[in-house]
């Protein structure tokens, strides 16, 4: 593991996880270490709005995940190497870090704290956990998977980008994110996630594991989220022993990337609370 400082004075940590693939992230501010987990439909880029809210308290770590940004490619895009790397991330920091993750990076966290004693809280905004779905909510799911699946197969990734997100986000978080050139920025994506769903076996996401997890977590929704993005929440807050969930007002599913300050209070808050030693 090694954290470089380059000529442009960007800060980089750097770890080999434990199948090769070295997997990276930038570094921003000082303090307990924080460590901020994109989406498999993400980019390390979606948590830098956040970090300025931060960075100032704490060590702020935007990892990327395998296949994308400064980390190394590797054909194996699974839920399960992605939580191996997030733990080899945690771990090669050299002290106690709290994870944060919001949609299909929740469940790698949550993943995470399972196997190492290097996190001590994790954060969690609208974890997707597809077997908290109810059937209507899960066929509002498959059907909106596939939209995204026949426009990507027509050769347009950041298209099949937007149509996915117009499933989930405000219309507030889209125009936002039109105006930013999101999906642009998420294209190169899309395929790395399909590659992952059709690749995973096992998802960490079952009672019987969450109930392994003895750190603290806080689970955040927004008031402006549509209810099968809240089913998660509810899911892992009813396995996980010591779990905190709060909502956040005037905000939908993208807040990390298009409204991050009210996201940004509701870490501190939870990490400054007696109950959480970091």
């Amino acid at each position: 593991m090694s954290t470089e400082t380059p000529t442009n004075e960007e800060r980089i940590h750097r770890v080999t996880s434990d199948d090769g693939t070295e997997i990276a992230g930038h570094v921003y501010g000082a303090g307990p270490a924080l460590v901020f987990v994109p989406s498999p439909l993400g980019v390390e880029a979606n948590w830098e709005p956040i970090v300025p809210f931060l960075s100032d308290q704490f060590t702020c770590y935007t990892m990327s995940l395998r296949g994308r940004g400064p980390s190394g490619d590797h054909p194996n895009q699974s839920t399960e190497r992605h939580v191996q790397d997030v733990v080899a991330f945690a771990e090669s920091i050299g002290e106690p870090v709290s994870l944060v993750g919001v949609s299909g990076s929740g469940i790698l966290v949550l993943g995470a704290a399972q196997h190492t004693t290097a996190v001590n809280s994790v954060i969690v905004h609208e974890p997707f956990t597809y077997g908290a779905l109810d059937e209507e909510e899960t066929a509002e799911f498959d059907e909106l998977f596939e939209r995204m699946a026949t426009v990507a197969a027509e050769g347009n990734l950041s298209d099949a980008a937007r149509t996915f997100l117009e499933g989930v986000a405000t219309d507030e978080e889209m125009a936002a994110m039109e105006e930013s050139d999101e999906f642009e920025k998420l294209a190169p994506t899309v395929p790395l996630l399909f590659k992952g769903v059709e690749q995973t076996e096992n998802r960490p996401t079952d009672p019987s594991s969450l109930a392994t997890i003895t750190v603290p977590v806080l689970l955040l929704k927004g008031d402006r989220s549509r209810p099968l993005l809240h089913a998660g929440v509810t899911y892992v807050a009813e396995h996980v022993a010591e779990a905190h969930v709060r909502e956040i007002a005037d905000v939908g599913h993208e807040a990390a990337t298009v409204a991050p300050e009210p996201l940004a209070d509701q870490i501190d808050e939870f990490l400054a609370d007696e109950q959480v030693s970091i």
